[in-house]
């Protein structure tokens, strides 16, 4: 079940074009983010010294990128393989259909790659906003790729799709 303000582009058939998920993070993680990137602009405020000051702006910008960049995230899988872009604009992961193998949708738990956030480990390499739907992208050569995705639904047009492409 999706959160309630995650929004869902797919359409209703994955016979179209493209299709494209759009998930938040959970509202914890959102919350750290978005308050750690508050406070380093408070910091920045409130700080006198121009040296000082000065030095605060890597720090907000780092911050405000990374809250906007993990806050949500769009998977898009069309017929040049599958992509997900962090903050809806940034590309992070990508995968042509002739290297895939096969790809499933299933319930994504963090903890098994490593947590939240974009992760590569053992398991393979990962875009994880929050525990729940997930599309798995087994790779014919390297580890699979998993993303997070606004609903089971959606995690299944789209392994349906990658499937289509890559028969």
């Amino acid at each position: 079940m999706p959160a309630p303000n995650d929004r869902t582009a797919t359409p209703v058939s994955p016979q179209v074009e493209a299709l494209s998920s759009i998930t938040l993070a959970g509202l914890w993680l959102r919350l750290l983010l978005g308050g750690s990137g508050l406070l380093a602009l408070i910091l920045l405020v409130a700080v006198n010294d121009p040296g000082l000051k000065w030095s605060f702006v890597p720090t907000v910008v780092v911050m405000l990128l990374g809250a906007w960049w993990f806050g949500f995230g769009k998977v898009v899988v069309d017929h040049a393989g599958v992509r997900v872009y962090g903050g809806g604009v940034l590309k992070m992961l990508n995968v042509k259909p002739v290297d895939v193998d096969s790809a499933v949708a299933k319930e994504i738990n963090p903890m098994e790659y490593g947590g939240w956030g974009l992760r590569s480990t053992a398991s393979g390499t990962a875009f994880i906003l929050r525990k729940g739907p997930g599309l798995v992208v087994n790779r014919k050569q390297r580890k699979p790729l998993v993303y997070s995705v606004a609903s089971m639904a959606d995690a299944q047009l789209m392994a349906t799709r990658i499937n289509q492409l890559t028969a």
